[in-house]
């Protein structure tokens, strides 16, 4: 590696004030990517700054609402703290995941956030929780954060203190990971707030970013459905892939839900590195021949408003007509707002 000036700040005043005087150099937090980058001559920063030394950028707490975490607390101390498994098990759940033991007592929230490498965990978890960045000069909204390669909206002299995740729920982190580095391949955090759901991706572009469609998706059956999760997980495999005429290398993310509908479970697939034709467009009156499931609800006129509350636009009905097997009943038809699907709501009389 090249030569440079090591200096331990001994505040993050003090770490600010030295980043000031050399234009060329590094704050080094864990130092899991930055050390390797300058072992490779990748990188040659005239100064480093060690972060390690300064009390007030680590520990953790929770109030119910929030977890707040230092930016220098290890990935090993979130992984195994009592009061985020409590508030947000995915979180503790996700900081587990991550690398092997030395890196996860040695990295950083904060280094991992800042860096945002695309096949980083953490930053699936920031965008996930709705979560609130603060740095020495201010806060920054997630999702206006990660704005590319290795690139957020960090200033410059500007240093990430401390991150505060909204607490859920429920969430959900699962990956498909290199079985070498154990970076996501492919992660998917998923995070439901009651109102609402995000859904967040890493591995999948040049940084982590939310998944839209998924998001309305889920909040259709989480929320006028009242839906739980069942099980995530990622469909791949040459004859897994010949059972569902896949392409042979096809990578398809499935999520199971469960609740009180005719189907008992349903499965939500996402195509994760290769495309289908979209046949929705094709559902237009008189044929409606891609309704998707059937429903039944308690009160219609509840789901309906529960249904205009997510998006879901409304395809024919409410009306009253007798079914096979079910009798007199109100039904609706509507177009679930992520995949686009028809899908009966009904209510017996």
């Amino acid at each position: 590696m090249y030569a440079f000036k090591y200096h331990r700040a001994s505040s993050v005043a003090d770490a600010a004030a030295l980043v000031a005087k050399n234009a060329e150099a590094k704050l080094l937090a864990g130092g899991q990517s930055l050390v390797q980058a300058m072992k490779l001559r990748l990188a040659g920063p005239s100064d480093l700054v060690d972060l390690g030394n300064i009390a007030d950028m680590k520990g953790i707490k929770s109030d119910g609402k929030t977890v707040t975490i230092g930016a220098m607390t290890r990935h090993a101390e979130v992984a195994g703290s009592a009061d985020v498994k409590k508030a947000i098990p995915a979180l503790a759940a996700l900081a587990s995941m991550i690398g092997d033991r030395q890196v996860r007592n040695m990295g950083t929230l904060g280094g991992a956030v800042a860096n945002s490498d695309p096949a980083a965990d953490y930053p699936a978890a920031v965008l996930g929780l709705g979560a609130t960045i603060t740095t020495n000069k201010g806060n920054h909204e997630a999702d206006k954060f990660f704005k590319g390669l290795y690139e957020t909206a960090l200033g410059a002299g500007e240093i990430l203190t401390s991150i505060s995740f909204q607490v859920p729920k429920r969430a959900a982190y699962m990956k498909f990971k290199n079985p070498a580095s154990r970076f996501a391949i492919v992660g998917v955090f998923v995070a439901d707030f009651g109102g609402s759901v995000r859904v967040a991706v890493t591995g999948a572009g040049p940084c982590a970013f939310r998944q839209a469609d998924m998001e309305k998706a889920l909040a259709f059956y989480y929320g006028p459905l009242h839906m739980s999760l069942f099980i995530e997980s990622v469909l791949q495999g040459a004859e897994t892939n010949r059972a569902l005429s896949l392409p042979e290398h096809a990578q398809t993310r499935s999520v199971i839900i469960q609740g009180d509908h005719e189907y008992g479970k349903i499965a939500l697939a996402t195509p994760m590195n290769y495309e289908i034709p979209s046949l929705v467009p094709d559902a237009v009156p008189p044929n409606i021949g891609y309704l998707a499931q059937s429903f039944e609800v308690a009160d219609l006129n509840e789901t309906a408003r529960g249904c205009a509350a997510v998006g879901a636009e409304v395809y024919s009905g409410p009306m009253e007509i007798d079914q096979p097997g079910r009798g007199r009943c109100r039904t609706m038809i509507v177009r679930n707002p992520g995949s686009g699907f028809l899908q009966e709501l009904f209510q017996v009389l």
